[in-house]
């Protein structure tokens, strides 16, 4: 059934996802996929190896990058899908098993309840509308929890060994998910807390096992040397700000431009609407029922997992509240997933096999509520589905307006500045369809950065920051627009006034293709 319900949720996803590159940084992704290119910081290695690997599989059977790279966010929401259907299941027999009151079709409808608002969300379907790296975070994230209850289970039922297998395994897995994504640890960290405490309570949690473990953990993050590698082998069109050093390697790995970013909340409008929407109407009632099965756990292993889940969550949560990006609804697609988790055993409790009108009458209201439940679900579901379907339509629109504003940049030597970080949209055009070489695309953004200055200082023979100071650190909140735009307003006139070749403005939704006056 687990298979069967991650199966169905990729075909969705198939058919919703795009045969372009999505939004953000998803033509970014797409190109660091096709070429096992560099992409931006942490620079993912275990994604984009992995990736790269099904990508150029996808694409030897015909199917285009763009779709390949967008199928490879797929098959994590999949993969998701499967293990959210596995975890409920599981902790759904927990619940029967402590005397919750269940009939088949209740228990049925409990398991599936959770994937199927998973794999229906509109924000897991937003993200298989291009490639990223947030599926497979929550991929990752129900994977754990799956092992992490599982151990506990074996612990619960008597089982005396905790060997050298499980503590190497949990923390390769652990290491894994360091090795995907940072944030990986606001729930690596509570598991593995929340594991030893169980461990230690029966005396199995020895030195010798917290050394090998380590170890084990510390093996995924040798990785990270693909990182290195690519620095000193620099594939096309990857992340311009990475160079030859160990400085630069270093601050790519540990993600040092983002630390500005820490502190505030400022999600863009579509965000905010898309939380308010997709994800707090989920999240906050999860995290209740995650929250009543830690308390009403019956034995110390179980209160270790639901509570390791809920701080868990609440970690995720927390650390999106203040990340001041402007998209931070991918960063809760872990919570979401944990929180659901918590659905399984409430609805039993609620929508067991109890009747709750007198015995005799020919139907259960425990039935008639769980299929209304289900029905609600599929029905919001197939909503989001249309949504998805409308904005694939969109995307691809977009794409066919960049496309031939891009057919009016001259294919000689010129520069191209997009203000936004689709400008890697361009690069794409250039590196998988080998289009107009000679032209250098960025965005006014990276001009700030030390590593483009000094491709700007080799390539055109201008020091665009000699006698300029910058405002506040590049990518601080307090930049006002009439500060970003007068002191952006002046680097830009210095490269067009010392480049030597022609400067254009690229703005598809705005003005369009504009060649800049000397």
């Amino acid at each position: 059934m687990a298979v069967l319900l991650g199966l169905a949720a990729f075909a969705i996803y198939a058919w919703v996802a795009p045969p372009v590159s999505g939004p953000g940084d998803g033509p970014e992704f797409t190109i660091g996929l096709a070429t096992a290119g560099l992409v931006h910081p942490t620079g993912y290695p275990l994604y984009m190896v992995f990736g790269h690997w099904f990508a150029r599989a996808a694409h030897a059977f015909g199917v285009g990058w763009p779709l390949a790279a967008n199928l490879w966010s797929g098959v994590g929401a999949g993969a998701a899908v499967s293990l959210c259907f596995t975890l409920a299941r599981g902790v759904v027999r927990d619940e029967i098993s402590a005397g919750a009151p269940a009939d088949a079709f209740s228990t049925l409808i409990a398991s599936s309840l959770p994937a199927i608002l998973l794999a229906l969300n509109p924000l897991i379907l937003l993200e298989v509308s291009k490639a990223e790296v947030n599926t497979w975070s929550l991929a990752w994230t129900l994977g754990a929890v799956a092992l992490f209850l599982r151990w506990l289970r074996r612990l619960e039922s008597g089982e005396r060994s905790a060997g050298t297998l499980e503590a190497v395994t949990w923390c390769l897995l652990c290491g894994a998910g360091l090795a995907h994504h940072r944030t990986s640890l606001l729930v690596s960290v509570p598991l593995t807390v929340g594991l030893g405490a169980a461990l230690a309570r029966r005396g199995l949690l020895g030195p010798r096992l917290a050394i090998v473990g380590v170890a084990a953990a510390l093996l995924p993050l040798l990785s990270y040397g693909f990182v290195a590698w690519r620095a000193l082998h620099p594939a096309p069109g990857q992340w311009p700000d990475i160079e030859p050093s160990a400085a630069s390697v270093l601050a790519h790995i540990t993600g040092e431009r983002y630390r500005a970013y820490f502190g505030f909340f400022a999600p863009d409008e579509a965000n905010r609407r898309l939380l308010g929407s997709a994800v707090y109407p989920f999240l906050f009632p999860g995290f209740v029922c995650v929250g009543i099965a830690a308390v009403r756990a019956v034995s110390p292993e179980r209160r270790a997992a639901w509570w390791s889940i809920f701080s868990a969550t609440l970690l995720v949560l927390l650390f999106t509240l203040h990340y001041g990006v402007s998209d931070p609804a991918p960063y809760l697609l872990p919570a979401l997933g944990l929180t659901l988790i918590g659905v399984a055993p409430a609805f039993l409790w609620l929508f067991g096999s109890r009747r709750l009108i007198p015995a005799g009458h020919p139907l259960p209201v425990g039935w008639t509520l769980a299929a209304t439940a289900l029905v609600v679900a599929m029905s919001f579901g197939w909503h989001a589905v249309g949504q998805v379907r409308t904005q694939r339509a969109a995307i691809v629109g977009f794409d066919d307006d960049v496309r031939r504003l891009w057919a009016l940049v001259p294919p000689d030597s010129a520069i191209v500045l997009w203000p936004s970080d689709q400008m890697t949209r361009l690069v794409e055009y250039q590196v998988l369809r080998m289009e107009k070489p000679a032209v250098w695309v960025t965005t006014p953004e990276l001009l700030l950065d030390p590593a483009v200055l000094r491709q700007v200082r080799r390539r055109y023979g201008l020091d665009l920051m000699e006698g300029l100071e910058i405002p506040y650190a590049p990518r601080s909140a307090p930049w006002g627009e009439a500060v970003r735009r007068e002191f952006f307003g002046r680097v830009i006139d210095r490269l067009n006034a010392g480049a030597g070749v022609p400067v254009y403005w690229f703005d598809p939704t705005g003005s369009g293709l504009t060649l800049i006056p000397k």
